[in-house]
């Protein structure tokens, strides 16, 4: 199944070898959970696991990735009106069965992963995602920074290393205490990938959150937000293997406004979950060789000015020791179009024509 990383199939995912499976919120009234139904193909038996602690009356749940075995989920859980609870679920596709749930805390310092990598070595896990204090609110809050934490397949933490965005961030941009990037604002962490080298490369977009003086005056007649999120740049971070930041690449597109419901009323951060969930973000993909030794960081933007208006399809290139960029415009009659992964060094563009009820597909190469 061709699957985009940006939200737009945020159902059902794929789990390599085993097979997939799919998230499913389950609600009751004013209750709220969700299930977790998994399909082993090795097996051709699917299980279904449905979140319940006995305990949460509202639980969203948000699948961050996969290991050979473990898929692994954040669980937020409401307490009272305005505070939440983030846990890491971990559930095995190959035993059908919950491995484990945690709360990472570690020091002084509270995690929320937000992404998983493949499996390097046995017995060790390795989760990226930001960290705050203890004592902050994980919704309301900005992060501190991000951290990389590895854990062993029962969840208990083997190693975690912090980096703090006015401390570490700042010698490269231009950082607020509060983690703020001047011109580009917080930072969303789309996909972290394990370099040859040992070190990482982190892939984040920028966004911020804006208030419409035209959207308030529409909230008096019934207008829906006076809030909207501005997605901005693509922002390349590059860690070496003690996690010591090391550069960070910005990489300039159209700003994008995004306003789903209820925005007024959240944090950055949370507006920034719902737009993922949504595809509400520019980067789509990151396609490249196998130990990513050579990628390409794939997102769309609109082009306007004097010799093309319209969509246009983006890559970022790495050939092992620069960035490249290169783009493909994507002006169509078309109804809808969609672009996917294919083969390596290729996309797939997929149109579909209303009209006539008609689609087409092509492959076009990068760079």
């Amino acid at each position: 199944m061709a699957q985009s990383d940006n939200g737009a199939n945020n159902a059902v995912f794929d789990v390599g070898d085993y097979g997939y499976l799919a998230m499913i919120p389950v609600i009751d009234g004013k209750d709220r959970t969700f299930e977790v139904r998994c399909y082993n193909s090795k097996k051709k038996k699917h299980f279904t696991y449905k979140y319940d602690d006995g305990k949460s009356k509202y639980v969203v749940g948000e699948f961050i990735g996969a290991t050979d075995s473990l898929a692994f989920f954040t669980v937020l859980k409401r307490v009272g009106m305005f505070d939440a609870k983030k846990s890491l679920l971990a559930i095995n596709f190959v035993t059908s069965r919950r491995a484990f749930e945690m709360t990472p805390d570690v020091g002084d310092y509270r995690i929320t992963p937000t992404n998983v990598m493949p499996k390097v070595e046995a017995g060790k896990i390795t989760l990226m995602g930001s960290y705050y204090e203890k004592d902050e609110n994980v919704v309301w809050d900005a992060p501190r920074g991000m951290a990389i934490l590895d854990v062993d397949p029962k969840g208990n933490v083997l190693r975690s290393s912090v980096s703090s965005y006015d401390a570490d961030l700042s010698k490269f941009l231009p950082v607020s205490a509060k983690g703020k990037i001047k011109d580009i604002g917080f930072l969303f962490i789309h996909k972290v990938l394990a370099m040859p080298d040992g070190g990482y490369t982190v892939i984040a977009e920028g966004f911020r959150k804006k208030v419409s003086a035209g959207k308030i005056a529409l909230m008096a007649v019934g207008g829906r937000n006076a809030t909207e999120l501005e997605i901005t740049d693509l922002v390349l971070l590059r860690f070496d293997n003690g996690f010591a930041l090391k550069g960070a690449d910005v990489f300039d597109k159209t700003r994008n406004l995004v306003s789903p419901l209820g925005m007024d009323m959240v944090s950055p951060q949370m507006a920034a979950m719902v737009v993922k969930g949504t595809g509400g973000f520019d980067y789509e993909f990151t396609t490249g060789e196998q130990d990513n030794s050579t990628f390409n960081v794939c997102f769309s933007d609109y082009v306007k000015n004097s010799e093309y208006k319209g969509r246009t399809f983006n890559t970022v290139r790495f050939n092992g020791s620069k960035y490249m960029t290169d783009k493909i415009e994507l002006k169509s009659k078309a109804s809808e179009m969609l672009v996917f992964p294919a083969k390596q060094g290729y996309v797939m563009i997929y149109e579909y024509f209303k009209k006539t009820k008609t689609l087409e597909l092509r492959i076009e190469k990068l760079g």
